[in-house]
Order: C-alpha cells, then sequence, then structure tokens
C-alpha cells in the first residue's frame, strides 16, 4: 500500500455488478484510495462492521439483490452512527427515491461514473485526510 493509500483509507463500494465495482475501484485507486469491493449487502455490512476504523467511505448502489439499499444503509447507521454512505445509481429520480436510503447519508454519486463529479463527492474525505 502507498503512502497516499493509507493516508486518504479505504473505500467500501457495495454493488452487485461486477463491471461497475471494477471501473469505480480503479477510479478510486487513482484518487489514492484503497478499495474493498463486495456485491451485496449483508457482506458489505459484515466488512464494515469489521474494518469500521479503516473505511473512510461507503459506496452503496441504490437498487440491488437481495438486502435492499435501505437495510443496508440502516444496519451501516447501527455500526456507526457517523458513517459516511454515498448513494449511487444510473435509475431515473422516481426509483432513487422509491428504492434508496433517506436522510443521514453523505451525498448521491450518478452513474456512470465520471472522474471529476467522484472526485468532487469524495473531495472532503481527500482534504480531510491531507490534514489530519
Amino acid at each position: 500500500m502507498s503512502d497516499t493509500e493509507q493516508q486518504n483509507g479505504t473505500v467500501l463500494v457495495i454493488d452487485d455488478d461486477p463491471a461497475i465495482r471494477h471501473v469505480l475501484g480503479f477510479m478510486l485507486k487513482r484518487m489514492g484510495f484503497n478499495v474493498l469491493s463486495v456485491p451485496d449487502g449483508k457482506t458489505g455490512v459484515d466488512i464494515y462492521r469489521n474494518q469500521t476504523k479503516e473505511i473512510v467511505a461507503v459506496i452503496l448502489d441504490v437498487i440491488m439483490l437481495g438486502m435492499s439499499s435501505a437495510d443496508t444503509f440502516k444496519e451501516l447507521q447501527r455500526i456507526n452512527k457517523d458513517v459516511q454512505v454515498y448513494v449511487s445509481s444510473g435509475a431515473t429520480d422516481d426509483v432513487i427515491e422509491a428504492a434508496g436510503p433517506t436522510g443521514g447519508m453523505a451525498g448521491f454519486i450518478r452513474k456512470p461514473y465520471q472522474q471529476p463529479e467522484l472526485t468532487a463527492a469524495l473531495g472532503h474525505l481527500l482534504r480531510n485526510r491531507q490534514t489530519t
């Protein structure tokens, strides 16, 4: 792990699409984050529970198979009420509103991912880690 990765921490990506996990992982690594990618909410919650101190943010797909994004979000908040969760989707706004978690999320990142938007969304994490 490089000094940059140690400095910026780990982002947990929870998305059931392996291609999305791969692309997003690549983009996050370019930003200096270590990345953990999992295909479902249950696994994501288990990973977060075991690595809470290392994980600085979670990027959570709005529409997933198995455990819903709303339930995943609630479980993550039970573990750490200050968890930084960014929901992510390429769906229309009405689908996102119906399926996704609500209050308390750190932000929203629209698919397909673009590096400038991802950097803008997670920029405060980069700045906060560099000043601590």
